[in-house]
């Protein structure tokens, strides 16, 4: 796992010394993703520069180092990731005739666009990565970057430069960066608590989506990224024609998929251990592992003193069933806010996910043993685990039943009622049941509902107020509980995953040098599931209890663990903000949402928060998910100004 960065210059007309002190500061930002060797290049005549960060997995010579060129002197990459089947493609390589110099996949797959193309190569890769191809031949850049977005890439312009890094902290130290925040981004954060690609929080500067590549001609030319993998293609066409499967059958299948997708991922010359919280994803995930592996493999798990957040003692006790080497961490408030400081650096942009905290810790703890640990992530999305989905669908059903000219003449008055109603009261992230009544479908449902302030005009300043327009393709699905229950799933996948859930495990474990690997999402895996009939995922009958979901891998699970160590109510990985913020939290807390903080920016409007704040201080209302939304947003800001005064 690594960091790369680089810049492409609109007029190449500077020196190798300015060059060098340019690629090694902007590399130098990106330490902790590459500890263990870095290099840099760039080419006097094309403007061209690349650096890289390494941490080294596989191939730990010398070999392995990039930037990398291929043996025909035509690519140079710079790559981050892990190819799973590069020992499959080097065959296949070795017989075409080509010859290796070390073991590292990154020649494999430097050796791969070399003989194939990049367009070929692409869909023959399985991994996670993300990485920049300079061709010297046709003298134009491609950026690519894996399937599901497990790795991040960020590329933009300013003044005509062309930037791309692993990490925003790098494209921000080229000289002269000014930065401005992009208005779609805040109010897309204060809604879902993150900035979804292609946009970033930096006007002009874009994530690369997961799944696709993008080539430049010109340094200054602005490309649309095409895809080489889409989600969307992949519903569309693995759609269930059997909805009787047979259980048994697709039982065997999920075993098959899911071993090899964690056999791939244990390959590594450094150690490797895992993630265990103790529920179905990451107790499967380290099962397959034990069998594998054939000895203890290392677990890490952590907990909270408040019992309600605690997933410690059920870790525990799987890894004993199982005879891990387990190891676990409890987490006390203090070691809690001494993260806090460090959270605008680790994650560049504002990011709400308030696990992202014990997901810093456990990988801190982890990466005192280990260089890599897998992780159970995706289990939820892709088996129609979480809790929501049944709810969501429950309530929604109570207007979807009523017939169809009494929705319409229902919806219209509830329309009225809802704006009337708006007008009159506080909205403060609320949805009043009007409003809910009013939306036109369960699509605009679930959406609205899944957002964090339901109406962020309360808080953000016009002139930082802009509704991001980029709606998902409906693929198709039924105007029933399955449909509605395919579109969660789909929609999370798309965004919530890769934007939420994948972005906070990158940065946190990376930001302790160590590489998490994610079997679940394996695409072979994500393909397969897409094609099983629903209740082979959420069950037959919809329960908003911990047993609701992810039929198959409870079943697989019950192979390797007895079904009473892991049927139980589920915690998350959450941290308990509620009792901190009105406890230890809440000094720095009252720093962050004072008048003056809050309206030092021009961004945010002061009174509504205060108003929250002194609810939730009172314990009137829990406003800890809407708070904390402010409170990364107030620290995104002081460190960005930090970095604004040193520069």
């Amino acid at each position: 796992m690594c960091g790369i960065v680089g810049y492409w210059l609109e007029k190449p007309n500077w020196n190798d010394e300015r060059h060098q002190t340019t690629i090694r500061k902007m590399s130098a930002t990106l330490r902790p993703r590459g500890p263990d060797d870095h290099g840099t290049c760039w080419e006097l005549d094309s403007g061209l520069a690349f650096g890289h960060r390494r941490l080294a997995v596989q191939d730990l010579s010398p070999a392995g180092r990039q930037p990398m060129l291929s043996r025909n002197h035509r690519y140079l990459l710079i790559y981050n990731g892990e190819i799973y089947n590069s020992p499959q493609l080097r065959h296949q390589l070795e017989q075409a005739g080509c010859r290796f110099k070390g073991t590292s996949d990154t020649e494999v797959l430097l050796e791969a666009i070399a003989h194939w193309g990049l367009e070929e190569t692409l869909p023959k890769l399985n991994g996670m990565f993300a990485f920049a191809l300079w061709d010297r031949r046709e003298r134009q850049l491609s950026l690519a970057r894996d399937r599901v977005g497990i790795k991040p890439l960020y590329y933009g312009f300013r003044d005509g430069n062309m930037l791309f890094a692993s990490e925003l902290k790098a494209l921000t130290a080229f000289p002269g960066f000014e930065s401005e925040l992009d208005p779609a981004a805040v109010t897309e954060f204060f809604q879902v608590g993150y900035v979804s690609a292609p946009r970033s929080i930096e006007k002009d500067i874009f994530k690369l989506p997961p799944g696709t590549s993008i080539t430049f001609p010109r340094q200054y030319k602005r490309p649309v990224p095409a895809p080489f993998w889409s989600l969307l293609d992949v519903v569309r066409e693995q759609q269930p024609i059997d909805s009787r499967k047979d259980e048994s059958v697709a039982l065997e299948e999920l075993e098959r998929l899911l071993t090899s997708a964690v056999r791939d991922r244990l390959i590594a010359d450094v150690p490797v251990g895992a993630f265990l919280s103790g529920g179905i994803d990451s107790s499967l995930v380290v099962a397959l592992m034990q069998q594998i592996h054939g000895s203890p493999v290392k677990t890490f798990a952590i907990g909270f003193g408040e019992r309600e957040y605690n997933e410690a003692e059920q870790a525990r006790k799987i890894a004993g069933h199982l005879q891990t080497d387990h190891h676990e961490f409890i987490v006390d408030p203090q070691t809690a806010m001494d993260v806090i400081p460090n959270l605008a650096n680790i994650y560049d942009e504002p990011f709400a996910d308030a696990s992202q905290i014990p997901t810093l810790l456990v990988s801190q703890f982890a990466r005192e043993q280990v260089t890599v640990a897998l992780s159970g992530d995706g289990g939820d999305e892709l088996f129609a685990g979480y809790r929501r989905y049944p709810y969501f669908v429950k309530r929604w059903s109570r207007i979807n039943s009523l017939p169809g000219p009494m929705q319409s003449s229902l919806r219209t008055l509830f329309k009225i009622g809802a704006k009337q109603s708006a007008s009159r009261r506080l909205r403060r992230g609320s949805l009043s049941r009007l409003e809910f009544m009013a939306l036109p479908s369960f699509r605009a449902y679930y959406e609205r509902f899944n957002r964090h302030w339901k109406h962020p005009e309360e808080i953000i300043e016009p002139d930082y107020l802009e509704t991001p327009v980029d709606a998902l393709v409906d693929p198709g699905f039924g105007v029933n509980r399955d449909g509605w229950i395919q579109w969660m799933q789909y929609s999370d996948q798309q965004r919530y995953l890769p934007d939420d859930i994948l972005v906070k495990v990158d940065r946190a474990s990376m930001a302790h040098s160590l590489e998490v690997r994610v079997p679940l999402l394996d695409h072979r895996l994500i393909e397969w599931s897409w094609s099983l009939p629903g209740q082979l995922k959420r069950g037959t009958r919809l329960s908003e209890t911990s047993q609701s979901g992810k039929v198959l891998l409870r079943k697989l699970l019950s192979k390797f663990v007895p079904s009473d160590l892991y049927e139980r109510p589920k915690v998350g990985f959450g941290v308990p903000l509620d009792h901190w913020l009105r406890g230890p939290l809440r000094e720095w807390a009252e720093e962050r949402l004072s008048v003056n903080a809050l309206e030092e920016s021009g961004i945010l409007k002061s009174q509504n928060i205060r108003n929250l704040w002194n609810e939730h201080l009172a314990g009137q209302v829990d406003w800890q998910y809407l708070l904390w939304d402010v409170l990364m947003f107030q620290e995104f800001l002081a460190n960005r100004q930090i970095k604004e005064s040193s520069e």
